[in-house]
């Protein structure tokens, strides 16, 4: 029986309206096959934003940009003003490629240099000396995707390093100590990221990640933390003994859900949604520095007790401070700050913290400022209107804070640009500045140079450091 041809086409157009409508339906309610569309989306998404770096430009980790002003010295300092001890020494984290002066083979991991930027010790330590074959992450966990980002000296040259990878899931690995000669003392495979601190008994405070089957319900009410990909990873603290023995570990969403603090970490705007309501994030907290209040420091704040926890939660705008005894939140500032990092205790109830997008766009758009921990205001300390920085004042993600021991300076490192400056932290002046850029030229290509090729790498930890106690190898890499 033949069907009259207007039939066929209304029925095709039919087909195609229903399914217009299933379509519509199934991104809108998650419908099948919609979730299997959208990870192969996400995924070719992924592989789209990491393939530039990954298969065309293969930079180095930390590696941020071609160095075009024509400098071919190791380190730049720029200028450098009358500073209270210009024989102090600085200590810079570095990593793949670095300072291969020294350290030819994998680039120096970290070094220690005076103000003029004479190397005075390196470590010597690849990524590959420790992390070939790390396979607890997942993605691109090739060796050299891996580098340091939190690292902690100590006076007898030991030294402490928190690992991150480029392009792995999750971005955090692990942590490491070193002697003062690189060999590894111990490593932990234990999803540590971010910046660190150590206390005067020994004891280690770093982030690490928890991974937990999504949603994850906050406490006993209808609010839930959901992530798409059905593993949300939780930020904690790790406690680790002088070894890298874990001794406990606290998490920051149980913190918040005890100390009635549930608003800050729940941000979703809609309440007219079924019950329970879920905020889909997969980074809910974004843990990015531990610090450890010291009974010297407690001793000077209203606010502050020996063994608390400062810590920065970068996805919600937040600054606290955390019993470690009872895992419960003392004191918290939400909102003064944009995305912060490095808050740092000064001594007399106020908190130095990197603002990274809370500052003027036509100054960068980042700022250094002081919190006042009993009202909340804020006072920018850097840049000041009509202060000449140099380059503009950014660094959109990370950022690093190091006070000097008298509170007068800091080394504020502008993680992206490869770049620190030391700040007169009354008058927010200039003191000295650092480039971090070395000679890549046998392993990066580049039409931007005929000859030498230059990079600019980034500046995860630049950090005052005179208390040695060990046999410097300046002269003997």
């Amino acid at each position: 029986m033949n069907r009259s041809p207007i039939l066929s086409v209304l029925a095709i157009l039919a087909l195609c309206f229903l399914a217009m409508i299933y379509g519509s339906g199934a991104v809108y309610m998650g419908w099948w096959p919609s979730k299997m569309v959208g990870d192969a989306k996400k995924a070719a998404e992924a592989l789209l934003a990491v393939q530039d770096e990954e298969f065309k430009k293969d930079w180095p980790t930390s590696m941020e940009f071609i160095e075009t002003s024509g400098s071919d010295v190791l380190t730049t300092i720029k200028h450098a003003a009358d500073v209270a001890d210009n024989n102090e020494l600085i200590f810079v984290d570095g990593g793949s490629q670095q300072l291969r002066r020294y350290c030819p083979e994998n680039g120096c991991i970290a070094w220690l240099m005076d103000r003029q930027g004479t190397i005075k010790h390196a470590w010597k330590i690849g990524s590959k000396m420790v992390w070939e074959g790390a396979d607890h992450i997942k993605g691109f966990n090739r060796a050299e995707n891996i580098y340091s980002v939190g690292a902690h000296p100590y006076s007898n040259g030991d030294l402490l390093v928190v690992y991150q990878g480029r392009n792995t899931y999750p971005y955090g690995v692990g942590i490491a100590k070193f002697d003062k000669d690189s060999n590894l003392l111990w490593r932990k495979d234990n999803f540590a990221h971010h910046w660190l601190s150590v206390d005067l008994d020994g004891r280690i405070y770093v982030p690490v990640f928890n991974a937990l089957p999504s949603p994850v319900q906050l406490g006993d009410t209808n609010l839930q933390l959901d992530c798409e990909g059905g593993t949300l990873y939780e930020d904690a603290i790790a406690v680790l003994d002088p070894d890298g023995n874990e001794i406990k570990r606290i998490s920051i969403i149980d913190s918040l859900v005890r100390s009635d603090l549930k608003g800050i970490v729940f941000q979703a705007i809609h309440s007219d949604r079924p019950l329970p309501l879920s905020y889909s994030e997969c980074d809910p907290t974004h843990l990015n520095d531990v610090r450890v209040i010291s009974a010297e420091k407690a001793a000077t704040s209203s606010y502050l007790s020996a063994g608390d926890l400062l810590v920065s939660l970068r996805s919600t705008n937040t600054v606290a401070v955390i019993n470690q005894e009872s895992g419960k939140i003392t004191w918290s500032s939400s909102g003064s700050t944009v995305l912060q990092h490095s808050p740092r205790y000064m001594g007399d109830d106020s908190l130095l913290i990197f603002d990274n997008l809370g500052g003027a766009a036509a100054q960068g758009g980042s700022r250094l400022v002081r919190l006042d921990m009993s009202n909340g205001n804020t006072q920018v300390i850097a840049p000041l209107p009509g202060m000449q920085v140099g380059d503009e004042f950014l660094s959109a993600t990370a950022g690093y804070i190091d006070i000097s021991s008298d509170y007068s300076r800091a080394l504020v490192s502008l993680t992206r640009q490869g770049r620190t400056l030391e700040i007169d932290l009354d008058s927010g002046a200039v003191l000295w500045e650092f480039l971090n850029i070395h000679d890549v030229s046998d392993v990066v290509k580049s039409d931007q140079s005929d000859g030498m090729v230059l990079a600019r790498f980034a500046t995860q930890t630049v950090r005052y450091f005179n208390e040695v106690n060990f046999e410097l190898n300046e002269g003997r890499f």
